[in-house]
């Protein structure tokens, strides 16, 4: 039995590391390939076995540990190729987000500013999402829209982590521009996450747009 779990537990790993970069076909083939062989090589004993194995005399023995580890690798075996091959192939489709009516109109209201307040900011998004890149964009050009915003921004590509949903980034001391987007941003049911980055200058302040799923 040992000689079947270094096989279908070899022959599954490498498979799952070829489908992790995109080589869904030979990763499934060698994948299963383990499966396959374990099963031809053991079918005697395996076609013996239900929740416990017969022994000998005919009398019924507990099932060995052995065999119990060959039947859950062989599982995965199964299992783990076929759903990342699923996942592959039909990827889930994320959400896509919009601003409806009712958010545009509470953030317009709370973001009626003076003649003599003027505040840049950006929307960064994180890599790789496209629908994080269509919010944020679409983010941009209403904030540009109100008297005295100005957003620019774009991908995110170095960072420690990447945050899911909405994030608002300050070094921690905030100001009077944040403090009014943040605030206007929670009103119109947005909910920003609080983040800090200590590089940040006094008084900048970063939304940042992460997968939401």
């Amino acid at each position: 039995m040992q000689g079947s779990i270094a096989v279908v537990a070899l022959t599954t790993a490498l498979g799952i590391a070829m489908m992790s970069f995109r080589l869904l076909l030979p990763g499934i083939i060698l994948a299963m390939s383990g499966f396959v062989g374990a099963v031809w090589i053991y079918h005697a004993d395996l076609l013996r076995l239900r929740l416990r194995s017969a022994g000998p005399d005919g009398a019924t023995v507990p099932l060995p540990d052995e065999v119990r580890v060959v039947l859950i690798l062989l599982a995965i075996a199964v299992v783990a190729p076929w759903a990342i091959f699923i996942h592959e192939m039909w990827p889930e489709k994320p959400i896509q987000r919009h601003l409806d009516n009712s958010q545009k109109e509470r953030l317009r209201a709370n973001l009626k500013l003076s003649s003599d307040e003027h505040y840049a900011f950006q929307i960064n998004r994180v890599p790789s999402c496209d629908e994080c890149e269509q919010f944020a964009e679409e983010l941009r050009n209403f904030f540009d829209s109100i008297p005295g915003l100005r957003a620019a921004g774009g991908p995110l590509i170095f960072a420690s982590r990447y945050p899911r949903g909405i994030s608002f980034v300050t070094n921690g001391k905030g100001g009077v521009g944040s403090a009014k987007l943040f605030s206007a941003m929670q009103d119109a049911g947005m909910i920003p996450a609080r983040e800090t980055e200590s590089q940040m200058k006094d008084g900048d302040f970063v939304v940042l747009i992460g997968r939401s799923q």
